[in-house]
């Protein structure tokens, strides 16, 4: 704990001290106490103290002593007591105008002022609070510790806590979702405005007093209203803990609040990595559940209605599967960024929103390195509309992560196509991906075209053969000497043939396209023949087609 400049000055040695200047520091923080005895004293004082001095050492120094007052409060110091009557018989006007243009406590020591007994007394404050400080710490620590050993949830720990701060607390996840809170089940609404509270530096000290940061039911609660705390274990943020303080008189009437936030922050943090380690294992049995449905690992659709419900998952059909693809070739960045996204539950909200339904009929997880997710679709009118609109709203919260892609299957309506819903979900990211691997997009399986023929087509040879009669030489060239023509090919079908746009987007000088379009032509590629390019055109989109699912 500490001691302000005015608690000081209500000592008994301190009875004769008068205040010169800096009226409106008096509340500045004492820290230390410390005695001029060098020139140079700014090496030897810190933050926080308080200093004692005669001025002896710069009285003859005009300089120093004009830049006394300022380079003391540069340093930080929460004020000067200066003894009179000895060295100099008062203390100069200019010092006296510069702490009070500072708002730098200016005290004004008597001349039979002894410094050994003002700093002793001072210390001694500060080594009895700091003593009681630790008792009240080994206090709290031991009675939280038993609340944890008995069996206490974060409910129990921050309902306790509540009653010995009086205040409400809130403890939310590190994607700022509600986790749990003192209050009692009245809590109906909980937002927390994103945007201004990611403005808060890691140790929150900026400010955003005129945004409402919190709102509880119909409450609005600004930064000045509220007390923050990460709730950390290493370097990493598991959450927040948040005291409602809304009325500002209550600011400091709990003693040592700090210190109880502090032993309840160690105590949340190891509750909230059970709990993420629960999670985590919730996570695995139903990544494994997934994998058995695609797997027609279930005898029965009941059979799988039923174990489903294990996971608090409404399912029902018809259904849908949606997959979404995160462009990140760090496996382990990748596999974060994953369960960021789960964990912010940004999915399911959505599509909850726009397809106004319960989050119950929806199920997120990760397979195959995809996240994918099973939505209920019965009833839904105008659904493409819908999920289309999901999707991109998707996209645009979940961005910040990386480049993504989102694809939908077609509606099926037994467990036994599920495993074709996931192919089609997953042809749709393979096929598109290649079309274009630089944006992000939504694209539904009843959307593929060409694509969705070839792949209902079970035997494969005659579409490796109509590519071989159409590309062969083409392909072959290519082989040989790395000149790109298959996707020079495509790119000219896809700019309808325009040449100074294939040229840019393949980032090549115009002549040298024209040196590949003659080659093309000498390789049997008919360009100018309408019937012939719309062929060829379908055989670069089988070509596509084929190498993305052999």
């Amino acid at each position: 704990m500490k001691v302000t400049v005015k608690e000081i000055l209500t000592l008994e040695s301190f009875h004769d001290v008068e205040v010169m200047a800096g009226f409106k520091g008096m509340n500045k923080e004492v820290e230390n106490a410390y005695v001029m005895e060098v020139p140079d004293i700014s090496a030897y004082v810190s933050e926080g103290g308080l200093l004692f001095t005669t001025l002896y050492p710069i009285i003859n120094n005009e300089q120093a002593m004009t830049h006394f007052i300022t380079d003391l409060k540069a340093q930080g110091l929460a004020g000067v007591a200066i003894k009179v009557g000895r060295y100099i018989d008062d203390i100069p006007d200019y010092m006296i105008r510069q702490g009070e243009a500072h708002d730098f406590a200016v005290l004004k020591l008597p001349s039979n002022a002894n410094f050994s007994i003002l700093t002793n007394d001072i210390l001694t404050r500060l080594l009895g609070m700091k003593t009681k400080e630790l008792e009240f710490r080994e206090s709290i620590s031991a009675k939280l510790h038993t609340l944890l050993l008995s069996g206490a949830d974060i409910k129990d720990l921050v309902s306790y806590v509540s009653v010995i701060t009086e205040k409400d607390i809130i403890v939310v996840s590190q994607q700022l979702k509600y986790i749990d809170s003192s209050i009692d089940s009245e809590l109906t609404h909980f937002t927390i405005h994103e945007p201004a509270f990611k403005k808060l530096n890691d140790d929150f000290s900026s400010r955003v007093e005129e945004t409402s940061l919190v709102e509880i039911n119909h409450d609005t609660y600004r930064y000045d209203e509220l007390i923050i705390h990460p709730i950390d274990a290493g370097n990493k943020i598991l959450g927040y803990i948040i005291l409602l303080d809304k009325e500002s008189n209550q600011k400091d009437k709990t003693e040592y609040l700090n210190v109880i936030i502090e032993q309840a922050v160690i105590l949340l943090a190891f509750l909230l990595q059970n709990r993420q380690a629960l999670l985590q294992k919730e996570r695995n049995y139903l990544d494994n559940f997934i994998r058995d449905m695609i797997n027609h690992q279930y005898s029965s659709q009941s059979e799988l209605i039923q174990k489903a419900k294990v996971f608090k998952w409404n399912l029902h059909f018809p259904n849908i599967i949606m997959l979404i693809d995160l462009e990140e070739r760090s496996p382990d960045k990748r596999l974060s960024n994953y369960y960021h996204i789960l964990d912010s539950g940004v999915i399911t909200e959505e599509l909850s929103r726009q397809l106004e339904i319960s989050k119950d009929n929806c199920k997120v997880a990760l397979y195959n390195n995809h996240i994918i997710c099973f939505v209920s679709v019965a009833l839904i009118t105008n659904l493409t509309t819908k999920l289309n609109k999901a999707g991109e709203s998707i996209l645009n919260r979940l961005k910040k992560f990386s480049l993504l892609r989102v694809s939908f299957s077609n509606v099926f309506y037994a467990s036994n196509e599920i495993k074709n819903a996931y192919e089609e979900a997953a042809l749709v990211q393979t096929i598109y991906k290649d079309v274009d691997s630089t944006h992000h997009f939504v694209k539904f399986y009843a959307n593929l075209g060409t694509y969705k023929l070839f792949h209902l087509i079970e035997n494969k040879d005659p579409l490796h053969q109509f590519v071989d009669e159409k590309l062969g030489l083409v392909l072959v060239n290519d082989q040989k000497n790395e000149m790109e023509l298959i996707k020079t090919l495509q790119t000219l079908i896809k700019n309808n043939l325009n040449l100074k746009k294939t040229a840019g987007d393949l980032f090549i000088h115009y002549n040298s396209l024209r040196y590949r379009v003659s080659k093309l032509k000498e390789l049997g590629v008919k360009l100018d023949d309408g019937n012939e390019m719309t062929e060829i055109a379908v055989a670069c989109q089988l070509l596509t087609y084929l190498n993305e699912t052999q």
